[in-house]
């Protein structure tokens, strides 16, 4: 099952929403920048959103994602959708499990080339902050809307 870039969005919003809006956190942005070298690479942006969209569906803090704890955080998902994401089949998401669901369309490369303005493959503090200035000050119904409609503003 394929999804688009705004359905993905959708199933990540929220948490998306929150770890971006914390990049520009001088605290948060040293924990994106995970080598301390004043940069935020692909492989240390694509790290900390995966594992803080891990941890903030795993409610029960158990490394394992239930159902019930994905449709708490995304009522819309789908018994099916699920499956689809649990890849041995036994009824939770893995960490490594929510890792390949979490992008397998390539969305976090297109918000990373998003928000890396001068196309430098980092991020700096600046351009977390600004898009995080971007995202709260977008104005949209829902949080997805407000992700897409930040990103698409870049372009």
């Amino acid at each position: 099952m394929k999804f688009s870039f705004a359905h993905t969005c959708g199933l990540l919003a929220s948490s998306s929403l929150l770890l971006l809006s914390q990049c520009a956190n001088e605290n948060t942005y040293t924990r994106l920048d995970a080598n301390s070298d004043g940069k935020c690479t692909r492989k240390e942006f694509d790290v900390y959103m995966k594992q803080g969209f891990f941890h903030r569906i795993d409610i029960d803090n158990d490394r394992l994602i239930t159902f019930s704890e994905w449709q708490t955080f995304h009522p819309k998902v789908t018994q099916a959708q699920f499956l689809n994401a649990d890849l041995n089949r036994d009824g939770f998401m893995s960490r490594a499990e929510s890792d390949k669901r979490f992008d397998r369309e390539g969305n976090l490369a297109k918000l990373f080339h998003v928000i890396d303005v001068d196309k430098n493959g980092t991020l700096s503090t600046e351009e977390a902050a600004d898009f995080r200035s971007t995202l709260n000050t977008t104005k949209a119904a829902t949080p997805i809307e407000r992700l897409i409609k930040a990103a698409h503003s870049y372009e």
